[in-house]
């Protein structure tokens, strides 16, 4: 058994002696706080809430959809075209022509064209679409927040049953070398067999290689929690679990309604696509305008003695784009998407409730579980004990004694299990009543 440790510990010691950092953990929320902190899950997540928050802002701009052109302009004319003017015009003889260049060399322009809509019922449609798609978004993250933390919570009390395992299986394993020390000695004594002495030797290093079983398992599930808290593989993680198993008489309920609430706003969403997407058929009223300025000159550009002048106007536009075979087609296909939403959310309801009161009844049997379980505890304990003590007087056979002792050690694993399950089934429905 000792050599057994010392090869644990050298595994151990190997496997974190790089580690860079050490967390120690006494208590569930504890791990949930790291996670909340630092895993790139829930990061995502957040970022996806600001972009849905930042998509309404620009909605609501959009609903005016401010937009124009500024373009500005210099042209040199090289060379001026040339006009033919009668020559009589100037004095000339009738019926002939005189040569002549009309225009400015140097001309410069700015032009301004804004344009704003008054009236953009498909714009304002999509205003409410992008609120309701935020209100989506939070809950879709409100949903990764609790299965993420599920799985924690899940991970980190494998941990603690695993831990408490190893506690008892280190208190027994006492007993079953002083059992084996007894049959040694009737064996020596000529008052046991060979094969008895091979049977509590046999009960010793099955303890021993259940314990190394559940080392290597405990490594697992921390390497799985640091996966799942995002914590480098590196850094050692200690849980020394201090939280006391939830009183036998508690009662507890399950409230929520995160699914549901996902699902409706999701059939929400849908309807008001397909709202917006029917507005569409409408015109759209905006008010342009325009603004010009023109600088002529044969010296240079913006010469100061040149030639300017300016140009305005403003008005009303009424647009209205015909509708094609396409456009209709997609207002089908956001009718089948919102039918589709509405049974999803029906569904999801039933769903829900369903798993409410599931989670409500495992941590009703596993209370009830734990109170039988206790009971049986103590009458392995009794059982054993008193076995015991017959054995040293040659009353029963060592296979009885044996009997005995396994169902003490089995009863006290099985009620750490229970226990350490109340544990989790508390924390998650805490975790379903508080992340809504």
């Amino acid at each position: 058994m000792k050599n057994t440790f010392r090869i644990l510990l050298v595994l151990l010691l190997s496997i974190e002696l790089q580690a860079q950092e050490k967390l120690s953990f006494t208590k569930i929320d504890a791990v949930l706080l790291y996670a909340e902190k630092n895993t790139v899950v829930l990061k995502i997540s957040n970022e996806q809430v600001a972009l849905s928050k930042y998509r309404t802002l620009i909605s609501k701009i959009n609903a005016f959809n401010p937009r124009g052109n500024v373009t500005a302009s210099a042209t040199d004319n090289l060379q001026l075209p040339t006009n033919y003017l009668p020559a009589q015009i100037f004095g000339g003889v009738p019926g002939t022509f005189k040569e002549t260049q009309f225009g400015q060399q140097y001309i410069s322009t700015i032009a301004v064209t804004p344009k704003i809509d008054l009236i953009n019922i498909p714009a304002w449609q999509k205003i409410k679409a992008s609120k309701i798609n935020e209100n989506y978004t939070a809950a879709t993250t409100l949903i990764v927040k609790k299965n993420l933390f599920e799985t924690i919570t899940t991970t980190y009390y494998n941990i603690v049953s695993i831990q408490k395992q190893i506690e008892v299986l280190h208190a027994n394993y006492s007993n079953t070398k002083k059992i084996e020390d007894i049959v040694s000695n009737k064996q020596k004594e000529g008052l046991a067999r060979q094969q008895d002495l091979n049977q509590a030797i046999a009960n010793v290093l099955q303890i021993e290689d259940k314990q190394t079983q559940l080392a290597t398992v405990l490594l697992q599930q921390n390497n799985i929690l640091k996966t799942a808290c995002d914590i480098p593989i590196t850094t050692t993680i200690e849980i020394n679990d201090t939280q006391q198993n939830a009183s036998e008489n508690t009662v507890l309920d399950v409230t929520n309604t995160l699914l549901s609430q996902q699902s409706k706003l999701l059939q929400e969403v849908s309807n008001q696509e397909l709202k917006s997407f029917n507005s569409s058929f409408f015109p759209t009223l905006s008010l342009v305008g325009n603004w010009m300025y023109q600088d002529n000159s044969n010296t240079g550009f913006f010469y100061p003695n040149s030639n300017t002048f300016q140009a305005s106007y403003v008005g009303l536009r009424l647009n209205y784009a015909l509708p094609d075979a396409s456009k209709y087609l997609q207002k089908r296909n956001l009718k089948t998407a919102a039918a589709i939403a509405e049974e999803n959310a029906k569904h999801n309801l039933l769903q829900e409730n369903n798993q409410n009161q599931q989670l409500k009844l495992e941590y009703q049997k596993a209370i009830d579980s734990y109170i039988i379980n206790q009971k049986i505890a103590v009458l392995k304990m009794d059982t054993y004990t008193k076995n015991l003590d017959i054995y040293h007087q040659d009353l029963i056979s060592l296979d009885n004694l044996m009997i005995s002792f396994n169902e003490k050690l089995n009863s006290e694993l099985n009620l750490q299990v229970i226990a350490t399950t109340i544990s989790y089934l508390t924390t998650k429905i805490n975790l379903n009543n508080t992340i809504q």
